[in-house]
């Protein structure tokens, strides 16, 4: 209810997202000593999501469309300055000033004690340049969004023309033997990346 020169304020549940349904104004005039209520229905049009920083600032990431209640986030999204994804309803009107919000948990899962159990050649031409062997690692402690395990050779650390060995080894699995006749060529290193259902990691450890 609004008296002739009151001011107003959209209005929603403040931290859910589909709470925001309606709109109210005041009328632009009215009676004097006269009570109003006008209640408008005010269209969703999208929803936008933002990151918002450890220093109160916000970077926008993406919008979805009504109808669409999630959000896919690209892999390989910078979010170390990141501490949560707010969500805002964008009206006719303008922006939501209480979006929801959500925090940010950014999961680091990485093997260790990677080595290579090289079996000996049996002394022919056909094997020299041949890699036999089991690979064998430890699974990262803080497992939870591993999904599989994929296995390259590289000409360094870093995955520097890599070459895939072995891809979606499953979680539980801690080794692999190289398959026969794959060969050394220019390689020097042996990779083991983590993989989630969203993407493969992008520093793997050899």
């Amino acid at each position: 209810e609004f008296w002739d020169g009151d001011s107003y304020a959209l209005l929603g549940r403040k931290g859910f997202v589909s709470g925001l349904h309606t709109v109210v104004e005041s009328l632009s005039r009215a009676p004097s000593g006269l009570r109003a209520e006008v209640e408008v229905r005010c269209p969703v049009l999208r929803y936008d999501v933002y990151l918002k920083t450890r220093w109160g600032t916000h970077e926008f990431l993406n919008s979805s469309q009504v109808g669409v209640n999630s959000l896919l986030v690209p892999a390989e999204t910078r979010s170390s300055r990141a501490t949560s994804a707010q969500i805002h309803v964008v009206s006719p009107i303008g922006l939501q000033s209480s979006p929801g919000e959500t925090t940010i948990f950014d999961a680091v899962a990485l093997v260790s004690d990677v080595e290579f159990a090289e079996e000996p050649d049996d002394g022919s031409d056909a094997n020299e340049l041949d890699l036999r062997g089991v690979v064998s690692w430890i699974p990262p402690p803080n497992a939870s969004v591993v999904d599989s395990y994929r296995v390259y050779l590289s000409s360094d650390s870093s995955g520097t023309n890599r070459s895939l060995i072995h891809g979606d080894i499953p979680f539980g699995t801690n080794q692999m033997e190289v398959p026969s006749g794959t060969s050394r060529e220019h390689f020097s290193h042996l990779l083991v990346y983590c993989v989630s259902s969203l993407a493969e990691q992008t520093t793997p450890v050899s």
